[in-house]
């Protein structure tokens, strides 16, 4: 028997990879066999028990002892050492230069002829814009002047170009900026063009891309070898929203407490319209598998569309709804209704940024009510702070995605009953659970 050898002598770092290769099932083998011979070194046996104990030869032994005595960290004493044979063509550089260009995002939108389109396009409506606001504040001074001797047409066609210098100076800045847009994009494409007609990037475009920044080339193949140890997916997009509000923290805040601390004695409703309900007829009625499965017929014929708006108290759960045009005349019809089922105390609303949420008429509506009436308005594009919006997706699970309606009568009686069955037997209030505050130094976008 050989006599025991002296103990190998390694960082901690390297003989806590070893121990842990060493009982371990799912490292590959080679990593495994070099962490068991590094612990029985460790532990003082020769280099022939050691060989004999994990079925390899003593100069396999002789050689992990080395690297691990001689490696600064556990990787180098485990990984293998360079191989002889042709150097590689590609370089590191390269493939860093090709995942940095799957990283950022092409610019079809610096093509020559959609920069062109652009710029004209921007032209024809600034020119338009502008001939529109000379013809409108040209009518607005002579209704000024008939204003002036008494005709009493005249204050209405005032107010009618008054509206018109509106909206011809919105088109006119919107034409501005659009120009300024185009002319920075012109001059980026003089700068740094990059000869790509794809939103998204390909393997054929990074491959052309590539060559023309760095002027090394891969094959296709290869480069979806390196993407893929990446973890990369360039031709994946994922969509979000941001919301553009300043005030966001401040409008989130208060309804979250609205939600979470509704004030004693009030009534908070979260109010919304689910637009666009069609009321598809299946062709071919809907059957069951033996295997339990729901096949229904790929075509439908179209009975119309139906809007609801609905509100929902986040106390009961209660859910009250019909169906009228999103129109100021319906959002008024539903206030009334709402009115007359709580004809007392205070009422918070809370519901979008939509046009006919505000004005004229929400105010008189409100006046005729005593004030009781009070509005919160979401921050702009966070409508998931609204909670009517959780119960429109339990209606569209439910009733709207599976269901085959001969009319849009049939549709709404469909959703009216669904409704009235909620509030029967299944009316919850949600749990809400974000309260309004935000990490330091995360951002507040929705």
């Amino acid at each position: 028997m050989s006599p025991p050898a002296l103990a190998l002598a390694v960082s901690n770092e390297v003989l806590a990879m070893a121990v842990q290769a060493a009982s371990s099932r799912t490292f590959e083998y080679r990593v495994v066999l070099r962490g068991r011979i590094i612990v029985d070194a460790v532990a003082g046996i020769s280099n022939e028990e050691n060989a004999r104990r994990n079925g390899t030869r003593p100069d396999t032994v002789r050689k992990t002892r080395r690297r691990a005595e001689a490696a600064p960290t556990a990787c180098e004493a485990f990984d293998d050492a360079p191989r002889t044979g042709r150097p590689p063509r590609i370089t590191l550089e390269t493939r860093a230069s090709l995942i940095q260009i799957a990283c950022s995002r092409p610019t079809p939108e610096l093509a020559k002829e959609r920069v062109q389109a652009r710029t004209t396009e921007a032209k024809r409506a600034k020119a338009k814009a502008s001939k529109a606001l000379k013809r409108a504040k040209a009518a607005a001074k002579r209704s000024t002047q008939a204003a002036r001797r008494g005709h009493a047409e005249a204050r209405v066609r005032l107010r009618g170009a008054r509206r018109e210098i509106k909206r011809a100076s919105k088109a006119l800045a919107s034409a501005e900026v659009a120009l300024s847009t185009a002319n920075a994009d012109a001059a980026r494409a003089k700068r740094d063009f990059r000869a790509s007609y794809s939103a998204v990037w390909t393997q054929p475009a990074l491959q052309a891309e590539l060559e023309r920044t760095t002027g090394q080339t891969m094959s296709l193949r290869e480069i979806g070898r390196t993407l893929w140890c990446g973890g990369l997916r360039p031709h994946r997009v994922r969509i979000w929203l941001h919301s553009p509000d300043p005030a966001f923290k401040e409008k989130a805040k208060v309804i979250c407490d609205l939600y979470v601390n509704p004030p004693e004695g009030a009534v908070v409703l979260s109010v919304d319209e689910k637009t666009g309900m069609q009321a598809r007829q299946d062709l071919t009625p809907v059957h069951t598998s033996p295997r339990g499965q729901v096949r229904r017929e790929f075509e439908y014929v179209r009975n119309g569309t139906a809007t609801l708006i609905a509100a929902f108290d986040i106390r009961t759960g209660e859910v009250t709804g019909g169906c009228w045009r999103r129109t100021a005349e319906g959002v008024n019809r539903f206030l009334e209704v709402l009115a007359k089922k709580y004809p007392e105390g205070d009422v918070y609303v809370v519901w979008d940024n939509l046009n006919v949420h505000k004005g004229e008429a929400i105010e008189a509506f409100n006046v005729r009510q005593g004030g009781r009436f009070h509005f919160v308005y979401t921050p702009l594009h966070a409508s998931w702070m609204n909670q009517i919006e959780i119960w429109f997706s339990i209606l569209q699970r439910r009733v709207l995605r599976h269901g085959s309606f001969t009319s849009k009568k049939d549709l709404e009686a469909a959703v009216t009953g669904f409704i009235s069955g909620w509030n029967a037997v299944e009316r919850r209030p949600f749990r809400w659970r974000f309260r309004g505050e935000f990490a330091p130094g995360l951002p507040c976008a929705a």
